[in-house]
């Protein structure tokens, strides 16, 4: 299977988080990791983010992954950034990561847990 579901090629410090490493996570129940992955994003080698965009992903990290500091630092528009802010804004709600997951769509969700698999079936 190709790199939409399993992300780009190359290290991950070359390519950076890839869609497999969250499903990674999700599926060893660590529900944590696979949002400070989401949160950390895809290298800027291989996706260009706007200043925003890198804005937020370093609040994330330098704030002690303070979703509320992390969430007035989200880019104005919307439109970016979507599954993470439904993230941020779950575990505002409910300040525990299962909880924060399932605040992003099924499909979304499934899309990591088939990225996994798409990556154990390309190394058989």
């Amino acid at each position: 299977f190709g790199e939409q579901r399993v992300g780009d090629a190359g290290s991950r410090s070359y390519a950076g988080v890839r869609s497999f490493d969250v499903g990674r996570a999700m599926l060893q129940g660590n529900f944590a990791l696979a949002i400070d992955l989401i949160m950390t994003g895809r290298s800027n080698q291989v996706h260009s983010a706007g200043e925003e965009e890198m804005n937020a992903r370093k609040v994330w990290k330098t704030s002690g992954k303070d979703p509320r500091a992390t969430l007035k630092a989200f880019p104005k528009n919307n439109s970016t950034m979507v599954r993470e802010r439904d993230l941020i804004k779950g575990l505002l709600r409910y300040g525990d990561a299962l909880e924060a997951i399932r605040c992003v769509p099924h499909n979304v969700r499934m899309f990591w847990i088939h990225g996994y698999q798409s990556y154990i079936w390309n190394r058989m």
